[in-house]
């Protein structure tokens, strides 16, 4: 992922889902100051489940980029060398590992809000 075209899909879908949380935050503040608080996520103007598109877009896009672009599933991805760690992996593991934190709070968020 250290290229630049490793950056552009994860850097987009974090500044899309950046850009929509300061637009709900911000149209949630003016509507009402004083009964104002902060929201983990934020429903889509969607009828039914694609009201959670936001969820479904953290979901699916750190999987993927966890998967795919990080781990390096079906590219001869070896993060074993001779008994320990690759060194060169390194990096691939810290970005996965963060990945891995916002698909389990999508996933989380995703369970809460489906089984209430």
């Amino acid at each position: 992922m250290g290229s630049f075209e490793g950056h552009i899909i994860p850097g987009t879908l974090f500044l899309l889902v950046g850009l929509w949380h300061l637009r709900c935050g911000i149209k949630n503040y003016l509507a009402a100051p004083q009964a104002f608080v902060s929201r983990v996520w934020h429903p889509a103007p969607l009828p039914g489940h694609w009201s959670r598109l936001e969820l479904y877009i953290i979901v699916a896009g750190s999987f993927l980029d966890m998967t795919l672009v990080e781990l390096g599933v079906g590219t001869g991805f070896r993060p074993i060398e001779n008994g320990g760690v690759a060194p060169g992996q390194l990096n691939n593991f810290e970005h996965a590992s963060m990945l891995l934190m916002f698909f389990v709070l999508g996933c989380a968020v995703l369970v809460s809000e489906t089984t209430r």
